[in-house]
């Protein structure tokens, strides 16, 4: 007897496909830009740097969680 999805769980394995394509371009975005911009010693600068890698970890930590549920689902 073969295993019946039902629609809540074709949704999840979406949101969590879409959810984990958006994070992985967003980091892949945030390494780029930081490699563009290259390093400066101005404060300002710096403070930018600072937060797209705080966010680059954040979209490194939901790239991880989302592929988790998408091998599940």
């Amino acid at each position: 007897m073969p295993i019946r999805y039902t629609v809540p769980v074709y949704a999840l394995g979406l949101a969590a496909r879409w959810l984990h394509l958006a994070s992985s371009v967003l980091l892949v975005g945030s390494a780029a830009m930081i490699v563009l911009a290259g390093r400066s010693d101005r404060a300002t600068a710096q403070r930018w740097e600072q937060r797209v890698l705080a966010s680059a970890w954040v979209w490194a930590l939901v790239a991880l969680a989302s592929g988790v549920v998408v091998v599940g689902v």
